[in-house]
């Protein structure tokens, strides 16, 4: 395996000079090796050609990190190379080529070290992946560290801002560019959603397998809420109320079948996940081989092991249930006494997991802090020696070297923000399913008379207690989905405002700014802002119409199903049944096809910017409204598209003043 030994530190200056050289070292040579295989598989291909070879081997590329090094610090810290990763990912999709040639040499050289560093923990993450042959994740690996050469070679081929570059290299570098870009331009046509699943099935047939299963899985617990409280109220009818009793019976007609994938779905899972477990443990790959087999081994059971649990014991259960504990007398109560303990263990496994990632992000604050305290000691001595300096040329070197410590903090302070933040709304969400759990325990314990058996109470008694306890479930369900996207929504809300005051504070400081290029900068890292805030609003439109469709299609379907069993023939009801069905799917679809998109990065406009340099406000950015009958409609679904020359400040609203003048504030 790979020689190249770097910590997994919170910023770049946070490293040794030994692990910031092996970082430029790990991009050349992992260049290098990318180039000479591409060569000999042109040679290879042209050697089959001919017909001098009859086998075409793949070449693949030495893996250049030290494997067990990074197993062994994953091990300290889970999730901290996710966090990083993550974060340094988002600000290299923000770089924007249309900067850097308005960027001073220093300037030039730190983003260069900010590329270097991400290129580290996207190759990083890489190894291990590739190392653990989770294949479905290389695909996207692959792509950003092919943006992120990218960049590398754009920077390093920019001029310095107020210098002229020669005709010849900027001709080369243009080329370049151009032909790395002219392979992806017939991928434009094809239907990116179907291209990404059948990619996605072919490189890991077993993760998708798992996730259909899962989504199949949610849909049938749904039908068993629904349908529970549906055939409680069938049995609250008076039998001779129109078609009561073959609604009864056609109710009961999908049971087995929902019944057999209780059991099925969840044994089908599990053993997936325990053969992936072994395997990676006892017959790892090649590259997985030099982690330790109890390191390998605690690895995949971290990844796995709620899903191992949650599947083997509920799959037994259910079978249990299932085959053996079910009907009207003691086996059915029996049955009924299982399904509460096993909503039980939902609960203890759901605070288990809220444990567990309150532990993690924990663990990465306390990284984040060691590496800030590291910074902060070395901030203090540099300015030490700054103070004491006795020759006058190290002055520039040590302000230089103070400026590039003083930008990791900053950035490492971004990143604990950004860290606290996605916490935020992670707890919401498992403080959501944390509720779900506890409340379904109990609506499930009142819906199946748990705490007054059966026997000791009167029958219509018992009738209305499983009728109020079966919509529990069932409301319980609703308003858990509900929960989830709204605090999705928010998150997406939030997102945007903090981008609207971001590219506030950019506004200030364009206006105490002297240099042109430095104002340049900060007017495209604003162009940048606000089409990210664009973006963000579409977004939010988006959340909202799915989130809306999905609640009236999961309120409508208990309602719709009773009309059609009760007051339709059964011929007629099923009709208007699949007609249903086939209406959430095709609205499904045709929702998902106005998916917003981020816009392509916003390039430099000379008009534009010495208009913004007159009146350096963020209403300058904003897009003449469309009118008319649509307008509205086209929108919601972020259609749209912002005229040339503008970004359309969308996450803004519009507030008159007391002279009349327009005020933008966050909405």
């Amino acid at each position: 395996m790979g020689d190249i030994s770097i910590s997994i530190k919170g910023s770049f200056e946070a490293h040794s000079d030994i692990e910031k050289r092996s970082m430029r070292d790990l991009f050349d040579i992992h260049q290098a090796k990318k180039a000479q295989a591409k060569q000999e598989k042109r040679e290879q291909e042209e050697r089959i050609k001919w017909g001098s070879e009859e086998l075409k081997v793949k070449a693949r590329i030495e893996l250049l990190l030290d494997t067990t090094e990074l197993a062994a610090q994953r091990k300290v810290s889970p999730a901290f190379l996710p966090t990083l990763r993550t974060f340094y990912k988002a600000e290299l999709d923000k770089q924007n080529p249309a900067s850097f040639g308005f960027l001073t040499p220093e300037q030039k050289r730190r983003l260069v070290n900010q590329l270097l560093f991400t290129y580290y923990l996207l190759y990083a993450q890489y190894q291990l992946d590739e190392a653990e042959e989770r294949r479905y994740t290389l695909e996207g690996h692959r792509k950003a560290l092919k943006l992120c050469a990218q960049r590398i070679h754009e920077l390093e081929n920019t001029a310095v801002a107020g210098q002229e570059v020669p005709f010849e290299a900027d001709l080369e570098a243009n080329i370049s560019l151009a032909t790395k870009a002219l392979k992806y331009l017939g991928l434009t046509a094809i239907a990116s959603w179907v291209v990404e699943k059948i990619k996605q099935f072919m490189d890991n047939n077993t993760g998708s397998l798992v996730e259909w299963m899962s989504s199949i899985n949610v849909k049938r617990l749904y039908w068993v809420w629904g349908g529970s409280m549906l055939s409680a109220l069938f049995e609250m009818i008076p039998d001779d109320f129109y078609n009561k009793l073959e609604a009864q019976a056609n109710m009961d007609v999908p049971s087995p079948v929902t019944g057999y994938m209780s059991w099925i779905l969840y044994y089908t899972r599990f053993g997936i996940n325990l053969f992936l477990l072994l395997k990676h443990v006892y017959h790892p790959s090649k590259d997985e081989m030099d982690i330790p087999q109890s390191e390998r081994f605690l690895t995949q059971w971290n990844q796995r092991k709620f899903a191992l649990l949650n599947d083997s014991i509920w799959g037994f259960a259910n079978m249990l249930c299932h085959l053996l504990l079910r009907g009207p007398g003691i086996l059915g109560y029996a049955g009924n006494i299982v399904t509460v303990g096993l909503l039980l263990m939902d609960v203890i496994l759901t605070i288990w997991r809220f444990w567990e990632e309150h532990t993690k992000h924990v663990a990465n604050l306390q990284a984040i802090k060691r590496d800030k305290e590291k910074l902060e000691a070395e901030i203090a001595a540099v300015q030490l020696k700054f103070m004491n300096k006795m020759n006058p040329a190290e002055e520039q070197t040590l302000k230089d070297q103070l400026e590039d410590l003083k930008t990791d903090l900053k950035r490492l302070m971004e990143l604990k923000a950004k860290t606290k933040f996605d916490w935020k709304y992670k707890a919401f969400s498992l403080t959501n399913d944390l509720v779900y759990a506890v409340g379904l325990m109990m609506a499930f314990s009142v819906m199946c008379c748990f705490f007054f058996p059966p026997a000791t109470i009167v029958p219509a008694t018992a009738l209305i207690i499983a009728l109020c306890g079966a919509a529990l479930c069932f409301v319980l369900t609703f308003a858990t989905a509900v929960a989830s996207g709204t605090i999705e929504i928010a998150k997406t809300k939030e997102t945007r405002a903090l981008e609207i005051k971001h590219c506030n504070e950019l506004v200030a400081e364009f206006e105490k700014t002297i240099d042109p290029n430095r104002r340049k900068q900060l007017y495209l890292e604003i162009k940048l802002g606000l089409a990210e805030s664009e973006y963000q609003q579409r977004m939010v439109r988006f959340q909202v119409v799915k989130l809306i469709r999905s609640s009236l299609i999961d309120a409508l379907i208990p309602p719709l199903v009773f009309v059609s069993l009760m007051f339709m023939p059964i011929g007629i009801g099923l009709a208007v049944l699949a007609a249903g069905f086939a209406l959430a799917i095709l609205t499904n679809a045709m929702i998902n096809r106005f998916e917003p998109q981020r816009e392509e990065l916003p390039g430099f406009d000379e008009n534009d910017f010495l208009a913004f340099e007159e009146t350096p406000t963020l209403k300058h950015f904003e897009e003449p409204q469309d009118s008319g009958a649509f307008a509205g409609l086209i929108n919601l679904f972020g259609v749209n598209k912002a005229k040339e020359g503008y970004v359309k400040l969308a996450a803004t609203d519009e507030v008159l003043t007391d002279n009349g003048e327009k005020e933008y504030v966050v909405s």
